[in-house]
């Protein structure tokens, strides 16, 4: 569904800079789905894309990235990631990113998200809803 959702929006022209946030174990699966399925090409960062583009922020220089959870929250990695800005932000599980919001482990990533009626709904897809939305990324 989350696919759909992308490659929609993306047709429409309202948005181009992604995040897609999973366990970790389900990066290669969501990145290889998105390119069979959907024809998008993603680009996993983890320590090595880091240590690549050592001195730049990974966040900023792609537009489609899939991280893990785990990742995402590692206190050398939230400042970067923090000052990137995303159009749309997926999240599989979200449920675990609850936990505890100790100051020093807190991240607020911004996006323009848009929320897409519910199958049954009277409501037309076209009048999809940009609202504003953060997502704290807890440890």
């Amino acid at each position: 569904m989350a696919g759909l959702i992308i490659k929609e929006l993306k047709l429409r022209n309202l948005v181009k800079r992604v995040l897609i946030v999973v366990p970790g174990h389900l990066k290669d699966q969501w990145r290889e789905e998105l390119k069979d399925r959907f024809e998008e090409t993603f680009v996993v960062i983890d320590r090595g894309q880091i240590s690549a583009h050592y001195g730049e922020n990974v966040w900023e220089r792609e537009n489609q990235i899939i991280t893990s959870m785990d990742f995402a929250r590692q206190d050398e990695i939230l400042p970067s990631l923090s000052s990137a800005r995303f159009d749309l932000i997926v999240v599989d599980e979200a449920h675990k990113m609850r936990g505890g919001m100790q100051a020093e482990k807190r991240a607020e990533i911004r996006a323009d998200a848009y929320t897409i009626p519910k199958a049954g709904e009277t409501q037309k897809h076209e009048n999809i809803e940009r609202v504003t939305t953060q997502v704290c990324i807890t440890g």
